[in-house]
């Protein structure tokens, strides 16, 4: 069985209702952008009711950091000779190393701390899209092509331009018939629309759709291993979407996901173009740390903003940030060790059965550190350990309700368990084909299951901008689920705006670890940002503790897991919000 060793093996240092934002996704009136940080302690639950707080522990110069970088996020793409080479193929391979390779970003100057490794943080003096591995045409189009639509602009980390023409094509061509033996003409997607059987059109990486070639099936199947059987899942999406739709027009602008056409390949400033590189890069990106592949999908008018976001797989937040979970996970590891202490020497195995699926369930600390946990519980709510079954599966998730607290602790090194372990869910990130859609222009992009997912089993992670919220006043029901930010006068948001701060798809909040920390992924996130309000939802946020290796601060963590069966085809849906906390109508 392999062991996750105290070392860390692996790790690298690498508004209105109904209204669409430039991002592509209905805002409500209480779903805005992210607030200024303002750096101050968690306070006890003792402490909220004298209305004192602890003394901040953070330095004077390091508060109130500013972050331009939300704001204007740079593309970056030059070339790498070592990441351009690691790949020279296309083929999205799952690498070796998945479980070891996530990093956090922290933008600031780097620190050390005496007891925590900082081996997973990688410090940046600003936030830069690049491309992933294995996209060397990509950034040789990027300094000899030509602009593309101006849409590619507006996107972090998308390159906007592309060869094309005589000239490009004299150079880096070759035969019409045998065009894939060419360094620079890496296969990106592949439809069905060869002019012979037997054959495959495909657009080439870098290219504009009018230099696409139809390659033998068998060759592609060989070569293009992955990205071939990522193509038979997507189709096979794309008939589910087909026989729900009964009018013929929609039939034909789905059939386009899988079918090419001479005449669609004339179309080069068509805004399908965008999706396809959105569907090519995020996908690379999701790949590279082990995750499922995703799908953008528009079948709505022109008129629909597309998805103008940086693509991360794990949050990004300032020093400050990082400083403040040190502070908590010193305080949970202080608090979790003397209940050990209380429990029997930490050298010897529990001789306390444990209702744990841990692999080593003797050794299992994962429900030890949940009864410390649950001390940070700021708003005195109740809350419930979600333990998974032998499958990984979360149990139950149908009862959940508006207010209710779930957390889920996952294992770290100290438990002695695998990377198989089902307690270690998160840790090996979300599986599932997923599809970034867009069928009706009033409600924007959604997030579509692109494959059947089983109740209780792990979606994805939401991620973003990791932020210190202003300070927070709870609901009088005692819910962090409803609570409000004061208004603060030095946050850049309208006073209106800040007092009706909720949680939604672009900001949702921690109630256990810190409750005055969220996740902001109006700027900066991945497919879960595109999570809708329902009544009725089919998944479910769920707060959780989880790191790899025990001597690393902890970062809080928001997985999402389905809370019913959703089938092939189905939307992803959250409860955000009750409808009497809307201004105006609600989306669902």
């Amino acid at each position: 069985m392999e062991k996750i060793n105290e070392k860390g093996k692996g790790l690298n240092n690498s508004g209105q209702s109904s209204v669409v934002d430039v991002d592509g996704v209905i805002l409500d009136n209480n779903q805005v952008g992210s607030l200024d940080q303002q750096d101050k302690d968690v306070p006890r639950k003792e402490s909220l009711e004298n209305n004192s707080d602890e003394p901040s522990r953070i330095p004077k110069e390091h508060r109130d950091y500013p972050c331009p970088y939300i704001h204007d996020i740079k593309s970056n793409f030059e070339r790498d000779v070592e990441i351009d080479n690691r790949a020279s193929s296309n083929e999205m391979r799952v690498t070796d190393n998945k479980f070891f390779g996530r990093v956090f970003t922290v933008i600031g100057v780097p620190f050390e701390d005496v007891r925590y490794s900082m081996e997973n943080f990688k410090f940046v003096n600003e936030l830069v899209a690049k491309l992933p591995s294995g996209c060397y045409a990509a950034k040789v189009a990027q300094i000899e092509g030509v602009d593309v639509s101006v849409e590619y602009r507006k996107i972090p980390g998308i390159p906007s331009k592309k060869l094309y023409g005589k000239i490009a094509f004299d150079k880096y061509g070759g035969m019409k018939k045998n065009p894939e033996v060419k360094e620079l003409w890496e296969v990106q997607a592949i439809f069905k629309g060869a002019s012979e059987k037997g054959r495959f059109a495909v657009l080439y990486q870098g290219w504009k759709s009018v230099h696409m070639f139809d390659v033998d099936a068998d060759y592609l199947m060989q070569k293009y291993k992955t990205l071939y059987g990522i193509t038979v899942a997507r189709n096979e999406f794309v008939n589910v979407l087909k026989s729900k739709v009964p009018d013929k027009e929609k039939k034909a602008l789905i059939e386009l996901e899988q079918f090419m056409t001479p005449a669609f390949e004339e179309e080069i400033s068509n805004r399908y173009w965008v999706l396809q590189d959105l569907t090519y890069f995020h996908s690379k990106i999701q790949q590279e740390c082990g995750q499922g592949n995703i799908h953008y999908m528009c079948f709505s008018g022109p008129a629909t903003p597309l998805p103008s976001y940086t693509f991360v797989t794990q949050h990004v937040m300032q020093e400050t940030v990082l400083s403040k979970c040190i502070q908590e996970t010193r305080r949970l590891d202080k608090t979790t060790q003397n209940k050990a202490l209380r429990n029997g020497p930490s050298t010897q195995p529990s001789t306390q059965p444990r209702a744990t699926p841990c692999e080593n369930p003797e050794w299992c600390k994962c429900n030890l550190v949940y009864a410390s946990m649950i001390r940070h519980n700021s708003f005195g709510k109740k809350t419930k350990l979600c333990i998974p079954d032998k499958m990984g599966r979360l149990q139950n998730l149908d009862k959940h309700k508006l207010g209710d607290e779930y957390v889920v602790v996952e294992c770290d090194s100290e438990c002695g368990c695998s990377r198989n372990c089902p307690r270690r869910q998160l840790q090996n990130g979300g599986q599932k084909m997923l599809v970034i859609m867009c069928e009706d222009e009033a409600r924007g992009f959604e997030l579509v299951a692109g494959e059947n997912i089983h109740a209780g089993e792990l979606i994805g992670e939401l991620v973003g901008e990791l932020f210190l919220t202003p300070q927070q006043e709870g609901d009088p029901t005692g819910s962090p689920v409803a609570k409000r930010s004061k208004p603060n006068n030095s946050s850049l948001l309208d006073r209106t705006l800040q007092s009706k701060m909720k949680d939604g798809p672009f900001y949702k909040t921690f109630s256990v670890f810190n409750p005055n920390m969220a996740i902001v992924s109006r700027q900066i996130g991945n497919a879960m940002r595109f999570i809708h309000h329902s009544a009725n939802p089919n998944a479910v946020f769920i707060e959780t503790l989880s790191r790899l290796i025990h001597k690393t601060p902890i970062i809080p963590r928001m997985a999402v897991y389905a809370s019913e069966d959703i089938v092939i085809g189905d939307k992803i849906t959250a409860f955000f919000h009750a409808s009497s906390d809307l201004v105006g109508n609600s989306h669902e």
